[in-house]
């Protein structure tokens, strides 16, 4: 598991955030309808943002690594429309959201850094809607796995350091497709020495070819036909 310290996160900002509040791994940060009374920022940890389906089945949203903010929109609408929930051991730092945009008057560094944050998450979201609508099995899970490994890369996290505490269903649930699906694609990335694979965690051994799966379908020269 990664702990990396959030990037700009310290006692000289001009919003000092409340102590920090700290999750066990598959606890809940929030559940819809829940009204918010801050704006966590990850200090250490991952934590997820998901839906569940009428069915039971789970469909991950969105990832917070360290340095970013928890729902940043909650500073525009403080309900809680999704779950949230810690995928490792987490700390986060919460700043009330009265205190960003204090009576929406004068822009504070913290609602700056809120605002940006808010910017990211929405380019994120729209990588995510192509890759769900237009890509392969393959050409998601490497997507979502490269974005990952490059914003660890952002943080400080030290190349070939960093094992991403994520199971075979948490990846499922991020690509839309089936453990078994998701099993097979680990196993012929790992084959070809792009990934190490071990219980409850991932890391990237080669992310040149990891990219070029992302953005091409297929590992190398071997032309991949996987159609999902």
């Amino acid at each position: 598991m990664i702990q990396v310290k959030a990037v700009g996160f310290d006692a000289s900002e001009k919003i000092i955030p409340t102590p920090d509040h700290m999750f066990h791994r598959r606890q809940h940060l929030a559940f819809p309808g829940d009204r918010m009374q801050d704006v966590h920022r990850v200090v250490e940890g991952w934590l997820a943002r998901y839906v569940r389906l009428p069915s039971g089945q789970r469909q991950i949203t969105g990832i917070y690594l360290p340095g970013d903010f928890c729902e940043p929109q909650w500073v525009i609408d403080p309900v809680s429309p999704e779950w949230i929930v810690a995928l490792s051991p987490a700390r986060t730092a919460a700043y009330p959201l009265e205190m960003i945009l204090p009576n929406g008057a004068e822009e504070t560094e913290a609602s700056r850094e809120v605002l940006a944050d808010l910017i990211r998450l929405l380019g994120r979201q729209s990588l995510m809607v192509v890759s769900l609508g237009r890509k392969s099995g393959l050409e998601r899970l490497s997507s979502v796995l490269i974005d990952l490994y490059d914003r660890l890369e952002k943080i400080g996290a030290k190349e070939g350091s960093v094992a991403m505490p994520l199971t075979q269903g948490d990846l499922a649930d991020m690509v839309g497709l089936t453990p078994i699906h998701v099993n097979r694609i680990l196993k012929e990335l790992r084959e070809h020495n792009v990934l190490e694979v071990n219980r409850g965690a991932v890391a990237v051994s080669d992310p040149e070819m990891l990219r070029f799966v992302s953005l091409h379908g297929y590992i190398g020269s071997a032309r991949q036909t996987d159609g999902a």
